[in-house]
């Protein structure tokens, strides 16, 4: 991973390679070969690059504890040979049947999209459909976009469904891409159809370029109940790259949105924010979590976790703090594909013995090799416990790509792809952890019944997968390769249930 500051230089070229990729012929899908660029600096039309190039071993015997967390069958979301990655999942607090999974997908020839995938049977069967106004589809307010990504899905306590992402215009004729816009569209029958989106966050040009939402929304009963805030990068142009958070207090309808990052702070060189999300605690507290990535006075890359909070639900947000100041990057070996320490963070909401903690995990380099690391707070972020291992495998294997959820019964589960099952550390498979004593302990559990090789899409395999809660079960959703081979570009959105 190449962590530089961001030029408006280099995303003029960028922006005009990208455009050459969007009529590049390979059964309808796009590739893109990154080695053709020269070494530009850091700019964020790199992800879109790479999320629009698209594109099996059986694993070993489940793991010995699956016999005290059981584990569903793995079940395909999607059925379809173009691929689907970056998998955002959300459960319904008032139907625990009712869940939305989200991917990039591209199933349309040429180009990817926002997909949202809906099941009202608790994950046994799933209905795919589209974010609307995708090319070819019903007019919209997003059909002046010709792509769109950056999946995330989200539900009301009163059972409304959210989902969206980034949408783009990308000209085959040599336009480039530009206008990169957040959007949320809004359901009010748990998925089952789709209104019209509403742009959250307009893009003009290259500036501002929107990227990585995250979105959460307020289901704790209080006097925030059903705000809906989507957090993103804003690259406003050189050294303007900036954590923004919206809030709509009206369904989707209308947003405002605030810069709630501060500056850089002096020393760390060619610094820059990415990777947010937002959770909501008791009383409808909002946090607002993120990495900055920079390099310290030796040149070595290094990253540092942010956090920020809003008690009036986001109208105004304190001062960012610091909340580790020590996550070394990973660098897994045997790895094309980008990877990251990307901070997730949940609260719980249980009422209690542990209502009100806030979970920090992330991925991070610090034992010699990629663990998933945690630690939690009951004072709002102020303080915070001894970080705990999450991953309980002997040995030097990769785990990362984390997702933590906590659990009406507040439970806390983690979950993550992990290399352990593989002696060459290549070969991946999705893991949950779960932790029943408020984040001292994990008992690990593999989710995936056969192992995924990266190589379907050597270079992509998204940023992020999320797990969803309810009271029955955690439902751990990723991109998985099964059904692929070495360069076909076959990954599929897969869940299971992890019973309670």
């Amino acid at each position: 991973m190449h962590r530089r500051t961001w030029t408006s230089a280099g995303v003029g070229l960028l922006v005009i390679v990208i455009a050459a990729i969007l009529v590049a012929p390979n059964a309808g899908v796009l590739r893109f070969d990154s080695s053709r660029l020269p070494p530009l600096a850091f700019d964020p039309a790199t992800r879109l690059v790479e999320m629009m190039n698209a594109g099996n071993a059986a694993g070993p015997a489940l793991a010995a504890s699956a016999s005290v967390v059981r584990v569903g069958p793995n079940v395909q979301v999607f059925d379809n040979r173009r691929p689907q990655n970056e998998i955002a999942a959300a459960a319904n607090p008032a139907d625990a049947r009712n869940l939305l999974i989200g991917s990039n997908d591209y199933r349309i020839r040429g180009t990817v999209w926002a997909g949202v995938y809906t099941s009202t049977d608790a994950a046994r069967s799933w209905t795919a459909q589209l974010v609307p106004g995708y090319p070819g589809g019903p007019q919209g307010t997003l059909s002046e976009f010709q792509a769109g990504g950056d999946p995330i899905v989200g539900f009301a306590s009163d059972g409304t469904a959210y989902a969206g992402g980034i949408f783009f215009k990308a000209s085959p004729s040599g336009g480039g891409v530009k206008d990169v816009s957040i959007a949320l569209s809004r359901s009010d029958d748990g998925g089952l159809t789709w209104n019209d989106a509403v742009i959250v966050a307009p893009g003009k040009g290259n500036s501002p370029f929107n990227d990585h939402p995250q979105m959460a929304v307020d289901t704790t009963g209080g006097s925030f109940d059903g705000h809906v805030y989507i957090s993103w990068t804003r690259f406003g142009g050189e050294g303007q790259i900036d954590i923004y958070v919206a809030v709509s207090a009206d369904r989707g309808a209308t947003w405002s949105a605030t810069k709630v990052s501060g500056p850089i702070p002096h020393g760390d060189a060619e610094g820059f924010y990415q990777d947010s999300m937002a959770a909501i605690g008791p009383g409808g507290l909002v946090y607002i979590v993120w990495d900055e990535w920079f390099h310290d006075n030796g040149n070595v890359p290094r990253t540092k976790i942010w956090m920020t909070s809003s008690n009036d639900g986001g109208a105004t947000f304190a001062p960012s703090w610091i909340v580790d100041d020590d996550v070394i990057p990973i660098h897994l070996p045997n790895a094309s594909y980008r990877h990251d320490s990307y901070p997730t963070a949940a609260v719980d909401t249980s009422g209690g013995a542990h209502d009100g903690r806030i979970y920090l995990a992330w991925s991070d380099d610090r034992n010699g090799n990629a663990d998933i690391l945690l630690k939690s707070s009951d004072d709002g972020g102020a303080s915070w416990s001894s970080i705990v291992r999450v991953n309980d495998d002997v040995g030097t294997a990769g785990q990362f790509m984390q997702w933590i959820v906590v659990g009406s019964d507040g439970r806390a589960d983690v979950s993550f792809y992990d290399r352990r099952d593989d002696p060459n550390d290549y070969l991946l498979n999705e893991y949950m952890a779960r932790s029943t004593d408020g984040g001292a302990s994990f008992l690990n559990v593999r989710v995936s019944d056969v192992s995924s090789d990266p190589a379907v899409w050597p270079t992509f395999i998204g940023d992020y997968n999320q797990i969803a809660a309810t009271s029955r079960a955690s439902y751990p959703a990723w991109s998985d390769f099964r059904n692929g081979v070495p360069g076909n570009f076959n990954q599929d959105a897969y869940t299971a249930a992890v019973f309670v």
